[in-house]
């Protein structure tokens, strides 16, 4: 029975690890790992009266060599913060964490050179607006999120 909850507490502790070694670095070149949001954990005060409270939940925009780029959520300030003034770092680790070993090696050229991946329409989702193209045009339809959109697949971009 001991043995038992050794293995799954090294299981785990393998699991946490591992999130663990998401880096920086792994964050700026994978925008697929970055979380939407984060949290700011101190306040952020902007010359002009502008000021990001401690717990405010802000938009991720990007990661650069030593900041992430946010945008508070009603869209009015763009803003570059430090890594430890948000907890960006933590909620990408806990969710690489869940992720298998075969969905951390999932990046967006492996899904490109994999054509079995790649299956009915391209798709990209742009200013809460789904929008659905042919490759092979630049005839493009939007529809508001929930409709279904359909589009003619090319396998020529695979």
């Amino acid at each position: 029975m001991k043995a038992r909850y050794l293995l799954l507490a090294a299981g785990v502790m393998a699991t946490v690890a591992a999130a663990q070694e998401l880096s920086w670095q792994d964050l700026v070149q994978r925008s697929d790992l970055w979380p939407a949001q984060c949290t700011v954990k101190q306040t952020i005060k902007f010359t002009g009266g502008v000021t990001v409270q401690a717990g405010q939940k802000v938009d991720v925009l990007a990661f650069k060599a030593n900041e992430v780029e946010l945008k508070t959520t009603d869209g009015r300030t763009n803003f570059a913060a430090e890594p430890d003034e948000t907890d960006v770092v933590e909620l990408a680790r806990a969710a690489y964490a869940k992720l298998t070993p075969k969905q951390r090696a999932l990046t967006y050229p492996a899904i490109v050179q994999q054509k079995d991946l790649a299956i009915g329409p391209q798709w990209l989702l742009v200013n809460g607006c789904i929008r659905s193209c042919d490759a092979g045009s630049t005839k493009k339809s939007d529809k508001k999120n929930g409709q279904r959109i359909t589009a003619p697949h090319n396998d020529s971009i695979l």
